[in-house]
């Protein structure tokens, strides 16, 4: 008997995947300014402002978005070569000569508002990062969202490589330790978010979406009632990661972060380094609040932070603290308050190598209401009894809130004090000659130490000039003359 054989043939079909890293989808938060000229030669062009740019921020190095210029070939996004002045700028563009009119130098969104609103969506299927990068374009107490609030909504698709980030650039950034800076005055530089926001249980600034990150941002809640925040978190799934990272959240507010998730909507990751809570709240408050209605397994690390008054308080859930200290710690019953190397003003401070009974006022340059700076002082006791979390499992860092590198034995706390700052350098390397009862703009600039500068002169300016802290000098000659005039920066 013959017996056939049945031959299966078998193709193996190898499917190679490339995958890609998340592209950022970066939007710039500013001001705009009227374009009266733009011209272009030798691949440079050169841009003529109606008026002072808002809040004289016109610096070299920023970016800046030129739109709706005739022709188009002059908009896009562009990065300052050289300023001239607060109404003449130069960028770098590879393109025939030509002149153009009309047109604005700014952003591409006026307001956090208007860019969330516009660019929600679904980050993982565009296998993207939107990132929001705000500038020290507005006035007195910066952007100021009334009686409103922002928020981040559940509407945006996030993971963790397609996430959201709100962040101001080192060099738009205030003194950072310092809430004072939030209520206006000539020290009010730098891009902060203000408003008055009274809605019960919320915040000024409201998270609702999974894997966001806030970076270098500083907000100041005018709002009184204790239950308002200058920043919540709340209604997060399960799988996500909220990372705040050299902020300073304050307000007169009775929270500055509060964290609240009820049971089966979500588990809050919160990760905070390099961050000062602060509130001018008159009584009993929560300067950071991790809620009863959070579910349990919720965890908070809190990292080199300062609780600058009212209590830091746990009622559920884990929270992690290292180099961190608060005014008053309150852990419940029901919540795990743990870590080390912290420092509080009461006996109670969680975990191992701890500082208790503390005075606030031995600790930081000034705690005193209205003029408070939240740096350490000379002899601090707080001072090199940090440990040292550059290589740490969970959130490894090396630098302080003001950017300044931590180094030998770690500082609690914020600021590490006497920690690694460059000299600041001026690169103006000469000023143009200027003539009587003609207008004059030029515009200081320098490079190093930690920025925003501010300048002064320490000998007089010609008659008829002014010099601005942010480095301006401007007005009109009234006499002819030479003059030699020392800036300091």
């Amino acid at each position: 008997m013959k017996r056939n054989k049945l031959l299966l043939l078998v193709s193996l079909f190898f499917l190679n995947v490339t995958l890609y890293s998340a592209t950022e989808s970066v939007k710039l938060i500013r001001q705009n300014q009227t374009i009266s000229a733009v011209t272009r030669a030798g691949n440079v062009v050169t841009v003529t402002l109606s008026s002072n740019f808002p809040n004289d921020n016109l610096k070299a190095g920023q970016k800046i978005v030129i739109k709706n210029v005739t022709p188009t070939s002059f908009n896009g996004t562009f990065t300052i070569a050289s300023v001239a002045s607060q109404t003449s700028f130069t960028y770098n563009q590879t393109a025939i000569d030509a002149s153009g009119s009309g047109g604005t130098a700014g952003g591409d969104y006026t307001s956090l508002g208007d860019w969330e609103s516009t660019e929600k969506g679904d980050l993982v299927f565009l296998n993207q990062i939107a990132v929001a990068e705000c500038y020290d374009d507005w006035t007195g107490n910066g952007m100021d969202i009334g009686t409103g609030y922002f928020t981040i909504s559940r509407d945006w698709g996030t993971s963790a490589s397609c996430y959201v980030k709100i962040y101001v650039p080192p060099n738009e950034r205030r003194a950072a330790a310092n809430p004072l800076r939030y209520r206006g005055g000539t020290t009010a530089r730098g891009f902060g978010i203000t408003g008055a926001d009274s809605a019960s249980y919320e915040g000024l600034i409201r998270t609702y979406a999974n894997y966001i990150k806030f970076e270098g941002l500083q907000v100041w809640c005018k709002a009184t009632p204790y239950n308002i925040s200058a920043l919540s978190i709340s209604e997060v799934t399960s799988s996500n990661k909220i990372e705040i990272t050299d902020c300073v959240l304050a307000g007169a507010c009775g929270r500055a972060l509060a964290v609240s998730c009820a049971p089966g909507i979500g588990v809050p990751k919160v990760y905070v380094r390099n961050t000062l809570m602060y509130t001018s709240f008159s009584g009993d408050h929560y300067s950071l609040l991790i809620t009863n209605d959070v579910a349990s397994g919720t965890e908070c690390y809190l990292y080199n932070c300062v609780i600058g008054n009212g209590f830091a308080c746990a009622r559920i859930g884990t929270a992690i603290a290292k180099n961190t200290y608060a005014a008053r710690w309150y852990p419940s019953p029901d919540s795990i308050f743990t870590g080390n190397n912290n420092a509080g003003g009461t006996a109670v401070v969680p975990g191992g190598g701890t500082l208790t009974d503390l005075d606030g006022g031995n600790l930081f340059v000034d705690i005193t209401s209205g003029t408070e700076d939240f740096h350490l002082r000379e002899y601090s006791p707080l001072a090199d009894a940090g440990v040292d979390l550059s290589a740490d499992a969970i959130m490894p860092f090396s630098n302080d809130i003001d950017g300044q590198t931590r180094s030998g034995s770690w500082d609690i706390g914020c600021d590490e004090y006497g920690a690694t700052q460059s000299v600041p350098t001026i690169t103006t390397p000469t000023l143009a000659n200027g003539g009587v009862g003609s207008s004059y703009n030029v515009t200081l600039t320098a490079t190093g130490g930690t920025a925003p500068y501010s300048w002064t002169n320490t000998t007089a300016l010609p008659a008829g000039l002014t010099l601005s802290a942010a480095g301006a000098i401007s007005g009109t000659p009234t006499a002819v003359g030479s003059t030699t005039t020392t800036f300091r920066v």
